[in-house]
């Protein structure tokens, strides 16, 4: 498969792996609903993704096998400028201070976050979401000097 600008995966119960698929161009990044998709590690070489949408909800009585999307990935991610999560497994995303260039970031319904991720000295981020949060902790958002909007 050649590379692609724009990657959206929608809905593919079945999916467990994007093992094969060339993200090095890729600039709009989607995946939704792929509750069985467990092998992320190629979406590491998507370094020059800018908006980034991801969303992985187990709503209802749910088949015991699916899982929510582990979105550690993102650490890479140093050229996006906007980040949309919806759901998703946060119980390996620390530090997401590499993403200097992101001026939106919205979370709704996260899974395992109770402390948020470090941002660092974000300067271009000026919007931030957070709806339906367990956090305890805000002090990942501590030094993001030029936020204009929080929306708890």
């Amino acid at each position: 498969m050649g590379f692609q600008e724009n990657i959206y995966l929608g809905y593919c119960s079945n999916l467990q792996s994007l093992t094969g698929l060339d993200v090095s161009e890729v600039l709009v990044l989607g995946v939704r609903e792929c509750n069985q998709l467990t092998d992320t590690s190629i979406l590491k070489e998507a370094r020059k993704v800018k908006n980034v949408m991801l969303s992985s909800e187990i709503v209802g009585i749910s088949d015991e096998a699916d899982t929510l999307l582990d979105i550690s990935f993102v650490e890479s991610f140093g050229l996006a400028e906007s980040l949309v999560i919806t759901g998703c497994d946060f119980s390996n995303l620390k530090d997401v201070s590499a993403l200097q260039n992101l001026k939106r970031l919205s979370i709704s319904n996260p899974k395992n976050l109770t402390d948020f991720p470090l941002l660092g000295e974000n300067k271009n981020l000026n919007d931030l979401s957070i709806t339906a949060p367990n956090l305890t902790d805000l002090k990942g958002i501590g030094q993001c000097s030029n936020l204009k909007t929080i929306s708890l």
